[in-house]
């Protein structure tokens, strides 16, 4: 297959589907990853496509969250490793709790389903209530409505958020596109910030679910100041910089 046709093909699926894996185009293409991944720079310098670390998505203008299909699959294992500490340690019989449409919060129900322990959980996630569609007798789902952002299978807007207005829960955990030293949790896409932003007032204390490729993203919407924040679980640990801050402010960060 020549090369245009193959960039053309690979932009037909983005278009589609809006993300795609290089694995993904070495089956649809028959060619090797290395040749996937070089269509993969002509094809951002063109801007074509945004790259990423295992993948390509199609970004908008106003929203640079990366789509969850992507992000389900990306640093798995890490993402496992935070949500069965968060599930060990930090979810107790009975707790009521709000999850976000994260991918690692996808992992940290997954763990609970699987658990069997009694609590309460209140999401915005499609794919979390998807999940529980067929419910353990143990767990109680509520799931809040709005506007359908399919990019991260997640309801947003005034609506989710007013919808959330009416909970009071015991613990939150959620996990945003990035941290920053000076601004604290960011994210890329405005309507989430906004739902992320509830979620974090309505819950007594605030877990943050953060990879070790948080601690170095980019974001632009401002979420929360790290005083609002409990608890933040990764998977390594980081720039000496990230416990002095923490330290500071009295948060557990754990690694």
């Amino acid at each position: 297959m020549l090369k245009i046709d193959r960039q053309n093909l690979i932009e037909h699926e983005l278009k589609l589907k809006g993300s795609i894996t290089i694995s993904e185009c070495v089956e649809l293409l028959n060619v090797s990853e290395e040749t996937v991944r070089r269509d993969f720079r002509e094809m951002e310098e063109s801007g074509r496509l945004t790259r990423i670390y295992g993948g390509a998505y199609i970004q908008e203008v106003d929203d640079k969250n990366v789509p969850f299909p992507l992000r389900e699959v990306l640093f798995l294992k890490e993402k496992e490793k935070i949500a069965k500490y968060a599930v060990t340690h930090f979810i107790k019989e009975n707790d009521s709790i709000i999850v976000d449409s994260s991918s690692t919060c996808f992992q940290l129900a997954k763990m609970i389903l699987t658990s069997g322990i009694n609590v309460t959980i209140v999401t915005n996630s499609l794919k979390i209530m998807e999940l529980f569609e067929k419910q353990q007798p143990n767990t109680r789902l509520i799931g809040i409505g709005g506007k359908y952002r399919s990019k991260s299978y997640s309801f947003v807007g005034d609506i989710a958020a007013r919808q959330l207005e009416s909970f009071l829960v015991d613990k939150c955990f959620i996990s945003t596109s990035a941290l920053d030293l000076k601004h604290g949790l960011i994210d890329s896409s405005l309507q989430e910030c906004q739902i992320h932003k509830m979620m974090i007032e309505q819950s007594k204390y605030r877990y943050i679910l953060a990879d070790h490729t948080k601690f170095s993203a980019r974001a632009d919407y401002i979420v929360s100041p790290f005083n609002n924040v409990n608890y933040v679980i990764t998977d390594s640990k980081n720039d000496p910089s990230w416990d002095n801050i923490f330290e500071e402010l009295n948060i557990d960060f754990i690694y």
